[in-house]
C-alpha cells in the first residue's frame, strides 16, 4: 500500500486540481485560484513545495480492447442490469443508451436532464444522477417512469449529481459536485446516502463527507462494508468503513493513482478498476492498494463497469466511444 506523505497530498491535490480542464470534458472547466499579491520585499520567500511521488506502475497490459460503438458526444455513468446488459448515458446528448446482451444498441430514453452516473438497484430501477438538472431520479426499467427521488438537501438546492451506487437495501450512495462558477448551492460539494423505503420512496437523506474537493466516483464493495471515493480534485482512492447504511468513518487514502480519476468501478475480489482519463488509462488497484495492472485506451476512459453474461466483461465509456475489455474476475449488481 502507498503511504505518501501529508504534504505530498497535498501536492497532489493542487497538482490534479490545476488540470481538471485539461479533461476532454463537456463540464465547464474548474477556474484556477489567483495567485496572492506579492510579498513585501523583506518577507522570505515561500519553500518551494516537495515533489509529487513517482507512482509506480506495471507495463501495458496485452488484454484487447474492443471498440464496440462510437459516435456519442460524452458517454459516461454505465451500469449493468440483472440480465448483464448495460446501460450509459451520453452527456452531451442527454440521452440513456443500453446495450443489449446480443450486442445491439438502442436509445433508451432521451431528455434526461443531462444525465451522468448510473445504477441499477433490486426494484427494477434505473437511477440517475441529473447532472444537467441538479437532481437524482430513478426508471422503471419496465415502462421507463421517471420519478424525482432528491433535488435538495435541507432546504437547499443540489448541485451536480455526478455518480451513484445502491446497497442490497436498495439505499443510495451519490456524490454531488460543482463545475460551475460560484459557490455551490449546497455550499460545498459532498457525498450523500438517501435511505430508501421498501415501496421506492425516499426516506431520509445526508450528507456523509463534505471535505473533498470534486468527489466523483462512488462503489460500494459487495458486502456494503466499505465505500470507495475517487475525488477528481486529487489523484487518490479513498476509502471508508461502512458500520451502518449511511454511517461511515473518516476515511483512509488507500492508493496514489498516476492521475486524478473520473469513475470505477469494483470486482468480487475486492479490486478497484479506475480509470484515469489525463493517462488515457484504466488501472486495476488490488484490495492491499498495490496497483497490479495497467491497461492503455485509445481514448480517454471516463468510466466502467462489469457486465456481460458472467459479469467479466469490462465496458468503458470513453468519450466518444464504447470499449470492451475482457476480465478475469466478476462483477455483481444489486438489481434483482
Amino acid at each position: 500500500m502507498l503511504k505518501p506523505s501529508p504534504a505530498a497530498l497535498i501536492s497532489l491535490a493542487c497538482l490534479a486540481a490545476s488540470s481538471l480542464a485539461s479533461f476532454d470534458d463537456p463540464k465547464p472547466a474548474v477556474e484556477p485560484v489567483k495567485s496572492a499579491a506579492p510579498a513585501a520585499p523583506a518577507t522570505p520567500a515561500t519553500p518551494a513545495k516537495p515533489a509529487a511521488p513517482k507512482v509506480e506502475l506495471p507495463e501495458p497490459s496485452k488484454r484487447e480492447v474492443k471498440k464496440l460503438h462510437t459516435g456519442f458526444r460524452f458517454t459516461e455513468g454505465p451500469t449493468v442490469a440483472a440480465d448483464g446488459s448495460v446501460y450509459f448515458s451520453d452527456l452531451g446528448t442527454a440521452k440513456i443508451h443500453r446495450l443489449a446482451m446480443d450486442g445491439t444498441l438502442t436509445e433508451w430514453a432521451d431528455k434526461t436532464n443531462g444525465a451522468d452516473g448510473l445504477a441499477t438497484d433490486g426494484l427494477g430501477r434505473l437511477i440517475s444522477c441529473q447532472f444537467g438538472g441538479g437532481k437524482l431520479a430513478a426508471y422503471s426499467l419496465a415502462d421507463k417512469t421517471m420519478t424525482i427521488l432528491a433535488e435538495e438537501f435541507e432546504g437547499k438546492k443540489l448541485g451536480q449529481p455526478n455518480d451513484v451506487c445502491v446497497d442490497g437495501s436498495n439505499n443510495i450512495y451519490f456524490t454531488d459536485t460543482w463545475y460551475r462558477a460560484g459557490t455551490p448551492p449546497q455550499g460545498t460539494e459532498g457525498v450523500y446516502f438517501l435511505a430508501i423505503n421498501k415501496d421506492g420512496t425516499p426516506r431520509k437523506m445526508t450528507r456523509l463527507i463534505s471535505d473533498l474537493k470534486k468527489p466523483n466516483g462512488v462503489r460500494l464493495s459487495k458486502d456494503g462494508k466499505s465505500l470507495f471515493v475517487v475525488p477528481a480534485g486529487a489523484p487518490v482512492l479513498r476509502k471508508y468503513a461502512v458500520s451502518a447504511p449511511g454511517v461511515i468513518d473518516a476515511g483512509v487514502d488507500v492508493c496514489v493513482l498516476p492521475g486524478a480519476s473520473d469513475g470505477f468501478c469494483l470486482d468480487q475480489a475486492g479490486n478497484a478498476i479506475v480509470c484515469i482519463p489525463g493517462g488515457k488509462m484504466i488501472v486495476v488497484v488490488d484490495a492491499s492498494g498495490k496497483i497490479v495492472e495497467r491497461i492503455d485506451m485509445p481514448e480517454r476512459p471516463i468510466n466502467c463497469c462489469l457486465g456481460g453474461k458472467d459479469f467479466k466483461t469490462l465496458y468503458i465509456t470513453a468519450s466518444t466511444s464504447l470499449y470492451s475489455v475482457e476480465m478475469d474476475t466478476a462483477g455483481w449488481t444489486a438489481a434483482k
